[in-house]
Protein backbone atom coordinates (compact mmCIF):
# COMPACT_ATOMS: atom_id res chain seq x y z
CA UNK A 1 0.00 0.00 0.00
CA UNK A 2 0.91 3.84 -0.93
CA UNK A 3 0.94 6.64 2.15
CA UNK A 4 0.13 10.05 0.94
CA UNK A 5 3.38 10.78 0.99
CA UNK A 6 4.50 8.21 -1.76
CA UNK A 7 6.66 5.80 0.52
CA UNK A 8 5.52 2.54 1.25
CA UNK A 9 3.81 1.12 3.48
CA UNK A 10 3.60 -2.87 4.24
CA UNK A 11 0.51 -4.26 6.36
CA UNK A 12 1.95 -7.22 8.01
CA UNK A 13 0.93 -9.18 10.97
CA UNK A 14 2.95 -8.95 13.60
CA UNK A 15 3.87 -12.36 14.32
CA UNK A 16 5.90 -12.46 11.14
CA UNK A 17 7.51 -9.43 11.76
CA UNK A 18 9.18 -11.13 15.04
CA UNK A 19 9.80 -13.79 12.85
CA UNK A 20 11.55 -11.92 10.24
CA UNK A 21 13.59 -10.05 12.81
CA UNK A 22 14.52 -13.21 15.06
CA UNK A 23 15.43 -15.32 12.38
CA UNK A 24 16.81 -12.02 9.87
CA UNK A 25 20.71 -14.16 9.72
CA UNK A 26 19.27 -17.49 8.50
CA UNK A 27 16.98 -15.92 5.92
CA UNK A 28 19.71 -13.14 4.58
CA UNK A 29 22.05 -16.23 3.79
CA UNK A 30 19.53 -18.65 2.23
CA UNK A 31 19.09 -15.82 0.11
CA UNK A 32 22.65 -15.37 -0.63
CA UNK A 33 22.79 -19.07 -1.46
CA UNK A 34 20.07 -19.29 -3.69
CA UNK A 35 21.38 -15.60 -6.09
CA UNK A 36 25.08 -16.97 -5.82
CA UNK A 37 23.96 -20.71 -7.41
CA UNK A 38 21.72 -18.20 -9.88
CA UNK A 39 24.91 -16.18 -11.01
CA UNK A 40 27.34 -19.26 -10.96
CA UNK A 41 25.09 -21.25 -12.92
CA UNK A 42 24.68 -18.84 -15.51
CA UNK A 43 28.68 -17.50 -15.35
CA UNK A 44 30.53 -20.82 -15.36
CA UNK A 45 33.74 -19.14 -15.96
CA UNK A 46 33.99 -17.06 -13.08
CA UNK A 47 35.28 -17.99 -10.20
CA UNK A 48 34.59 -18.33 -6.58
CA UNK A 49 30.95 -15.92 -7.07
CA UNK A 50 29.78 -17.09 -3.53
CA UNK A 51 32.83 -15.24 -2.22
CA UNK A 52 32.39 -12.52 -4.08
CA UNK A 53 28.95 -11.33 -2.89
CA UNK A 54 30.14 -11.10 0.60
CA UNK A 55 33.90 -11.28 0.80
CA UNK A 56 35.79 -12.68 4.05
CA UNK A 57 36.48 -10.49 6.41
CA UNK A 58 40.12 -12.04 7.33
CA UNK A 59 42.26 -13.90 4.37
CA UNK A 60 43.51 -17.27 4.99
CA UNK A 61 47.05 -18.12 6.14
CA UNK A 62 49.61 -18.77 3.88
CA UNK A 63 51.46 -20.96 6.10
CA UNK A 64 51.40 -24.14 3.87
CA UNK A 65 52.09 -22.55 0.71
CA UNK A 66 55.18 -20.60 2.61
CA UNK A 67 56.20 -24.20 3.54
CA UNK A 68 56.18 -25.65 -0.18
CA UNK A 69 58.50 -22.88 -1.57
CA UNK A 70 60.81 -22.73 1.80
CA UNK A 71 61.37 -26.48 1.07
CA UNK A 72 62.40 -25.81 -2.47
CA UNK A 73 64.70 -23.08 -1.37
CA UNK A 74 66.28 -25.19 1.48
CA UNK A 75 66.77 -28.06 -1.02
CA UNK A 76 69.09 -26.24 -3.47
CA UNK A 77 66.38 -24.71 -6.26
CA UNK A 78 67.04 -21.06 -7.08
CA UNK A 79 63.94 -19.32 -6.25
CA UNK A 80 63.43 -15.77 -8.59
CA UNK A 81 61.07 -13.52 -8.69
CA UNK A 82 59.05 -13.57 -11.98
CA UNK A 83 58.77 -9.87 -12.32
CA UNK A 84 62.52 -8.86 -11.13
CA UNK A 85 64.44 -11.60 -11.67
CA UNK A 86 65.66 -11.42 -8.33
CA UNK A 87 66.98 -14.58 -6.64
CA UNK A 88 64.94 -14.86 -3.39
CA UNK A 89 66.44 -16.04 -0.05
CA UNK A 90 63.92 -18.33 2.39
CA UNK A 91 61.15 -16.51 3.95
CA UNK A 92 62.53 -13.35 2.31
CA UNK A 93 59.56 -13.09 0.07
CA UNK A 94 56.02 -12.54 -0.22
CA UNK A 95 53.57 -14.76 -1.68
CA UNK A 96 51.99 -13.30 -4.92
CA UNK A 97 48.38 -14.17 -6.20
CA UNK A 98 49.40 -14.03 -9.87
CA UNK A 99 45.98 -13.85 -10.78
CA UNK A 100 44.33 -11.05 -7.97
CA UNK A 101 42.90 -13.19 -5.32
CA UNK A 102 39.95 -10.19 -5.49
CA UNK A 103 39.53 -11.94 -8.97
CA UNK A 104 39.63 -15.52 -8.17
CA UNK A 105 39.09 -15.33 -4.19
CA UNK A 106 41.05 -18.53 -3.79
CA UNK A 107 44.93 -19.35 -2.50
CA UNK A 108 45.30 -22.53 -4.80
CA UNK A 109 48.81 -22.85 -5.09
CA UNK A 110 49.23 -23.11 -8.99
CA UNK A 111 48.02 -19.08 -8.69
CA UNK A 112 51.06 -18.36 -6.09
CA UNK A 113 54.60 -17.46 -7.02
CA UNK A 114 57.34 -16.15 -4.36
CA UNK A 115 58.07 -12.20 -4.76
CA UNK A 116 59.85 -9.30 -3.96
CA UNK A 117 58.21 -7.40 -1.50
CA UNK A 118 57.78 -3.97 -3.32
CA UNK A 119 56.12 -6.12 -5.66
CA UNK A 120 53.07 -5.99 -4.21
CA UNK A 121 52.37 -2.98 -3.53
CA UNK A 122 52.63 -1.78 -7.19
CA UNK A 123 51.54 -4.86 -8.67
CA UNK A 124 48.34 -4.79 -6.52
CA UNK A 125 45.48 -6.57 -7.76
CA UNK A 126 46.80 -5.90 -11.66
CA UNK A 127 46.81 -8.21 -14.15
CA UNK A 128 50.39 -9.64 -15.17
CA UNK A 129 51.34 -9.93 -19.03
CA UNK A 130 50.94 -13.49 -19.36
CA UNK A 131 53.39 -13.95 -22.23
CA UNK A 132 56.13 -12.16 -20.43
CA UNK A 133 55.65 -13.88 -16.80
CA UNK A 134 53.61 -17.07 -16.98
CA UNK A 135 56.03 -19.24 -18.59
CA UNK A 136 58.58 -18.37 -15.54
CA UNK A 137 56.05 -19.16 -13.47
CA UNK A 138 55.17 -22.50 -14.63
CA UNK A 139 58.80 -23.18 -14.66
CA UNK A 140 59.26 -22.47 -11.23
CA UNK A 141 56.55 -24.29 -10.45
CA UNK A 142 57.41 -27.93 -11.74
CA UNK A 143 60.74 -27.15 -10.38
CA UNK A 144 59.26 -26.83 -7.14
CA UNK A 145 56.68 -28.89 -7.48
CA UNK A 146 59.46 -31.93 -8.17
CA UNK A 147 61.21 -31.81 -5.16
CA UNK A 148 58.02 -31.41 -3.10
CA UNK A 149 57.05 -34.68 -4.57
CA UNK A 150 60.76 -36.42 -4.21
CA UNK A 151 60.18 -35.62 -0.82
CA UNK A 152 56.82 -37.40 0.17
CA UNK A 153 55.29 -34.48 2.04
CA UNK A 154 52.08 -31.82 2.03
CA UNK A 155 50.51 -34.36 0.03
CA UNK A 156 46.93 -32.58 0.51
CA UNK A 157 48.33 -29.19 -0.83
CA UNK A 158 49.33 -30.79 -3.88
CA UNK A 159 46.00 -31.89 -4.60
CA UNK A 160 45.40 -28.26 -5.62
CA UNK A 161 47.29 -28.91 -8.58
CA UNK A 162 44.55 -31.42 -9.84
CA UNK A 163 42.25 -28.45 -11.12
CA UNK A 164 45.04 -27.78 -13.81
CA UNK A 165 43.57 -30.97 -15.18
CA UNK A 166 46.51 -32.95 -14.85
CA UNK A 167 48.00 -34.77 -11.10
CA UNK A 168 51.23 -33.32 -9.55
CA UNK A 169 53.18 -36.13 -11.31
CA UNK A 170 52.10 -35.77 -14.97
CA UNK A 171 52.80 -31.98 -14.55
CA UNK A 172 56.52 -33.01 -13.61
CA UNK A 173 57.23 -34.98 -16.43
CA UNK A 174 55.70 -32.45 -18.74
CA UNK A 175 58.14 -31.33 -21.22
CA UNK A 176 58.01 -27.80 -22.04
CA UNK A 177 55.46 -27.37 -24.52
CA UNK A 178 53.13 -29.34 -22.86
CA UNK A 179 53.64 -27.53 -19.56
CA UNK A 180 53.19 -23.93 -20.93
CA UNK A 181 49.80 -25.24 -22.57
CA UNK A 182 48.21 -26.94 -19.21
CA UNK A 183 49.09 -23.21 -17.51
CA UNK A 184 47.76 -21.40 -20.54
CA UNK A 185 44.74 -23.22 -20.23
CA UNK A 186 43.92 -22.73 -17.47
CA UNK A 187 45.17 -18.76 -16.76
CA UNK A 188 43.49 -17.15 -20.21
CA UNK A 189 40.50 -17.82 -19.80
CA UNK A 190 40.77 -16.17 -15.92
CA UNK A 191 42.91 -13.19 -17.93
CA UNK A 192 40.32 -12.29 -20.38
CA UNK A 193 37.78 -12.10 -17.83
CA UNK A 194 39.06 -10.51 -15.74
CA UNK A 195 40.03 -8.10 -18.28
CA UNK A 196 36.22 -7.80 -19.75
CA UNK A 197 35.49 -7.11 -15.84
CA UNK A 198 37.54 -4.16 -15.30
CA UNK A 199 40.90 -5.39 -14.48
CA UNK A 200 43.92 -3.37 -15.51
CA UNK A 201 46.84 -4.90 -16.83
CA UNK A 202 50.31 -4.59 -15.24
CA UNK A 203 54.09 -5.08 -16.31
CA UNK A 204 56.82 -4.66 -13.79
Amino acid sequence: MEKQDGTLWIDMNPAWLDYLRENYDILSAFAYWGLSGFLQTRNPNVPAIPTKLVKRVERNSLSAQHKFWNTAIKRGMEVRCPYTGNLLEERMYDLDHFIPWSFVSHDLLWNLMPADPSINSSKSNKLPDLNLYLPKLAIAHQAALRINLNGGKQEKLLEDYLSLGHTPQEIVSMDKEHLFDCFFQTFTPMHQIALNMGFETWKY
